[in-house]
């Protein structure tokens, strides 16, 4: 059954041997956006389909644009590629029962730190406009959470696991000194 995301969308599993039917939603402005997931031999594919809000970092939603994705996951292949694939993350500390997931192996705890020096408190941050620096902050934080977990979970691999419970990460903006991107969990297989 469908498990509601944050915003419009859901997110379902499907074990149809390795194929996904994937999900639509009804088409135009408003409509729900939908996210269908397989489950299966190793392959996994799904679709994202509707409608997505145009976000402005500082003017809030200014619009929707209608976007649709077929996914399709082969495997990590590549043993040079700086990747972690496979390392699934739950912000909760149990699994439930009925959700197809077991824990055979609680390996310990496992966190990461990455700090970056704050564009907002950079000397050229007195001369920019301040979407120009909000817009540059926002960029940052988006690329410091992608490298803090994708390194977490480098090292859940490197444990033997394959996914964290009680995963919890978070930003600390201390000034000078930069922005902080923090995260932990249990590593278990």
């Amino acid at each position: 059954s469908p498990v509601p995301l944050p915003g419009s969308g859901s997110l379902s599993r499907e074990s149809t041997g390795g194929r996904s039917s994937g999900a639509t939603s009804s088409s135009g402005p408003g409509a729900a956006s939908s996210l269908s997931l397989g489950a299966g031999s190793g392959l996994s594919s799904g679709t994202i389909d509707g409608w997505f809000p145009l976000y402005d970092t500082l003017g809030g939603v200014r619009g929707e644009l209608g976007i649709s994705v077929k996914l399709n996951f082969i495997g990590d292949t590549n043993p040079f590629r700086d990747s972690s694939a496979g390392v699934q993350l739950f912000p909760f500390s149990g699994l439930d029962p009925g959700s197809g997931y077991t824990i055979s192996h609680v390996f310990g705890f496992v966190e990461e730190l990455v700090v970056a020096d704050d564009p907002e408190f950079d000397w050229q941050g007195n001369f920019r406009q301040a979407r120009t620096s909000h817009e540059t902050r926002q960029t940052l934080m988006y690329l410091l959470d992608a490298s803090v977990r994708r390194r977490m979970c480098k090292k859940v691999l490197e444990m033997g696991g394959n996914a964290v419970l009680g995963y919890y990460q978070n930003f600390d903006m201390e000034g000078d000194s930069g922005i902080v991107a923090r995260t932990f969990g249990t590593c278990v297989l």
